[in-house]
């Protein structure tokens, strides 16, 4: 399968861009990765690095040799470039949009990640929020669009293994465009675990001419949304959905929709943001199958509403149900995931 990738920006397309995208994957096949055409000397050093992290982490990832047929280089840099940052339009890539405002001159918006590249409908409806936010926060917006995602699918989880380096690749892309780029966080400094995208990791996807920046470990998920709730185009564009039934923005009754009313709720901006409903469904928060990070927002969302001094005592019951069941749907998918391997060793005799 044939990795596409277009942009209403000049893409840099070169060898080296593609390492992140191919690396993981050449990990998980124990195969020798062989580069053709002059390749980045910062980037094929950063990417020993990054095979020695992945592989500490996930035990089916295993290191490979990486072959640039000795055409390395560094570049030298002869202009200056913009700074961008990743922007789904959710709470995360938000913060990081306004905490680094000043630092920021474009947004980076793909469709292919959390929005399937064939969902035109959807789509378009994003492309058009994520405009209209762009516009409204004084940036310009890089609009890509990749089927990335599909080349990975069933052979790496998108988001322990894969999506940080399809953000890097896309990054490197756009290197004519961009001299840095912000990867906002998905999680505090307190709550890392192995993830696709990680402030230990990102960096390590730098090049000599694109450098990778993590950014908001340090504010937990309910002081972020309280920073993004008093700014207009948060709350006029907020799109966090990733079920988006019938093409619905945000649903509204998902998991991560949900749990990311909650967040408003126990900074009394419920009723500020008008993509998400401003009433919770309390029972249909009890019913999910969550998982750990379900149980690490709940817990800061606990956490915050103990410090708001927020006594909601169905919804604190809720958001402890899901702290305590969380390990339990944890165990049952590794156990299934195990048994998944195991059977794939098993061969039929004839």
């Amino acid at each position: 399968m044939r990795i596409d990738v277009s942009a209403n920006v000049p893409l840099k397309v070169s060898g080296g861009a593609w390492l992140p995208a191919a690396l993981p994957m050449a990990m998980k096949y124990g195969a020798g990765l062989r580069l053709d055409g002059c390749h980045d000397s910062v980037a094929l050093t950063n990417a020993v690095g990054v095979q020695q992290m992945l592989a500490s982490w996930y035990d089916d990832l295993s290191l490979v040799n990486v072959d640039a047929g000795g055409h390395a280089s560094s570049q030298t840099r002869t202009r200056s470039r913009g700074v961008g940052s990743f922007f789904s339009g959710g709470a995360d890539s938000f913060f990081s949009a306004i905490e680094k405002s000043d630092d920021i001159t474009h947004l980076i918006f793909v469709t292919g990640f959390d929005i399937d590249v064939e969902d035109e409908a959807l789509a378009s409806q994003a492309v058009a929020g994520a405009r209209a936010a762009a516009a409204s926060l004084g940036k310009e917006l890089i609009e890509v669009r990749t089927n990335i995602r599909q080349m990975s699918e069933g052979i790496l989880d998108w988001g322990t293994h894969y999506h940080g380096a399809a953000m890097a690749t896309v990054g490197l892309l756009l290197g004519d465009v961009l001299e840095r780029v912000i990867v906002p966080a998905s999680y505090h400094v307190d709550d890392l675990f192995p993830w696709g995208s990680h402030p230990d990791l990102d960096a390590l996807w730098s090049s000599s001419v694109v450098t990778f920046e993590h950014h908001g470990e340090f504010a937990t998920r309910p002081e972020k949304v309280a920073r993004i709730a008093d700014n207009d185009a948060a709350m006029d564009h907020l799109r966090i959905c990733w079920k988006n039934p019938g093409g619905a923005f945000n649903c509204g009754t998902c998991e991560k929709c949900i749990r990311t009313m909650v967040n408003l709720r126990v900074v009394d901006a419920l009723g500020r943001c008008r993509t998400l409903p401003d009433e919770i469904d309390v029972k249909r928060l009890r019913s999910f199958r969550a998982e750990h990070g379900s149980a690490v927002f709940a817990k800061q969302n606990l956490e915050a509403m103990k410090a708001n001094g927020i006594n909601d005592k169905e919804l604190i019951g809720a958001l402890k149900w899901t702290v305590r069941t969380a390990p339990l749907w944890d165990a049952a998918r590794a156990l299934r995931t195990y048994t998944r391997r195991l059977r794939g060793l098993v061969y039929p005799t004839t």
